[in-house]
Order: C-alpha cells, then sequence, then structure tokens
C-alpha cells in the first residue's frame, strides 16, 4: 500500500494521538522553520498562488492561516478522496470450529506529500464483531505489513530505511474513531451498526522522506482467524469501507486529515 515508509516506536500513542501532538511539537516546530514556506502574501485569488501539481496538504496549508500546535484537538471530520484502491477478505482455510482469513488492501496509489512534518499514518479497516460490540477475530500477524511490488515477489515497504508496519491502536478506537463516526455530512465515517463488522484501526508514524519519489503505491494484507460462522462483509453494502488516513497530527484542526475510502469487493 506505500512504496516505503518508515515505523517509528511511537506505539502505543497515549490517550490516542492527544500524546503524539505534545511530544512532536518541537519536532513540528523544527520543520517548519526549515521546510516549509510561508503563506504567500498579494498575488490574484484572494493573495493565494497554488501551483497546479500542489499536493494535499501544500495547498491547505496555503489556504488556511495555519500553524503548529501542541493542542489536544482530534479531528472530527476527514478530507475524503475517491481512489482505484479496494479491499477483499478471503478465507483461507475452513473447518466447523475457526476459520483462517487474509484481508488484502490492493492497488492503493496517491501522490506522495512534500510537506516537511510527522506524519500519522492511520488504516481505519472494518474488521467482525461480536455481540458485545467487541472483536469477534484474533490477528495471526503481529500487523499489517505494506508491501511494494508484484503480489508474487513483493517485498515489505521502507521508507527512510525501515520497513513498514501498521500495528494496531486501540488508543485511536477509543478516542479517534468515534469522532469521525458521530453525526452526518461531508468528512465522517459511516455507522456499520447492525452490519457484523466495526472499524478498527492501525498506525504507524513516519517522519517525511525528502528522496522519496512522486508516487505512493503499492498493497498490505493481514491475517486473522475467527471462531464460529463469521462471514465476510457484504460489498453491496456501501456503509462497509476501509480508509487509509495520512495525518499531520501537529497542524491545527482547520486542516483536516487526508483520507484515501477503499471500497469492500467480492
Amino acid at each position: 500500500m506505500i512504496r516505503r515508509a518508515q515505523r517509528r516506536s511511537m506505539h502505543p500513542l497515549r490517550a490516542g494521538i492527544l500524546a503524539v501532538t505534545g511530544c512532536l511539537a518541537a519536532t513540528m516546530a523544527q520543520a517548519v522553520d526549515g521546510g516549509l514556506p510561508p503563506p504567500p502574501s498579494g498575488g490574484g485569488d484572494g493573495g493565494l498562488s497554488v501551483p497546479p501539481s500542489a499536493t494535499y496538504y501544500e495547498e491547505e496549508i496555503q489556504q488556511s492561516s495555519w500553524r503548529a500546535t501542541a493542542e489536544a484537538a482530534l479531528p472530527s471530520r476527514l478530507h475524503i478522496a475517491e481512489g482505484d484502491a479496494f479491499v477483499e477478505y478471503r478465507a483461507l482455510r475452513d473447518d466447523p470450529r475457526r476459520t483462517e482469513w487474509e484481508v488484502r488492501v490492493r492497488n492503493y496509489q496517491r501522490r506522495h506529500e512534500t510537506v516537511d512534518a510527522i506524519y500519522d499514518m492511520v488504516l481505519v479497516l472494518p474488521m467482525p464483531e461480536n455481540a458485545l460490540g467487541g472483536d469477534a477475530f484474533s490477528a495471526l500477524d503481529p500487523g499489517i505489513t505494506l508491501y511494494e511490488g508484484d503480489e508474487h515477489r513483493a517485498t515489505p515497504a521502507v521508507y527512510n530505511g525501515r520497513e513498514v508496519v501498521l500495528k494496531r491502536n486501540l488508543a485511536l478506537e477509543r478516542t479517534l474513531l468515534p469522532g469521525l463516526i458521530q453525526g452526518a455530512g461531508d468528512g465522517k465515517l459511516p455507522s456499520l451498526a447492525g452490519s457484523g463488522y466495526r472499524y478498527t484501526a492501525w498506525d504507524t508514524v513516519v517522519t517525511h522522506d525528502p528522496d522519496y519519489g512522486a508516487a505512493v503505491q503499492g498493497w498490505a494484507s493481514l491475517r486473522y482467524g475467527t471462531e464460529g460462522r463469521i462471514v465476510p462483509p457484504d460489498a453491496d453494502d456501501e456503509r462497509l469501507a476501509a480508509y487509509f488516513i495520512t495525518w499531520i497530527p501537529t497542524l491545527t484542526r482547520d486542516v483536516l486529515p487526508y483520507a484515501v475510502r477503499i471500497d469492500v469487493r467480492d
């Protein structure tokens, strides 16, 4: 899903990303001073001049009165883009008592961000839910590994010299996800109530790599097991989708985190 990316040992995030905003504030301030152009003054279109090739965060930062912040504020909306990526749930081994599955995200691609910052990369992934609202699955892998290349000859994705593995983050599930689901309107995640699935959060924190190429692309997978009779998510249920969020936690809330919607496919 990402061609090359780094994992940093800031996991789990204490009280969700609230701790990240505090501990990364000094680093982000240094990145701002050393890497980001100030918002332009003068010129057409309200004094803003955004290149046609600007990435999402380049454009948003130039169009807003942005600043680095250590405020404990979680986003309640996302900037959600459509893409060609899709997610599949396949039973690998099935018996009456236990089923082994693989969930695989395929064909993910987007432009590589150029803003010099620290990013939290979060995969919001529907996974089986039990009658009490908890997990109806157990992960068989230590995390969601990101790969590049052909799926038959894949190599783990590397960014800043480290492999990218997204780890389950229960703190984000308790803090970030409820605010993204509550309410209605653009930038919200639909409730999965009654679908037999619930949102889970898997993430890693990376520092921007200025030497990385122009495109971020690849695929990712996770093996998991279930007890009893579990059915894969219904691809006809439009609520069921994964979301890959690329987030700069230390920007103010008026800059919405960028997310790509990843539809479920049979």
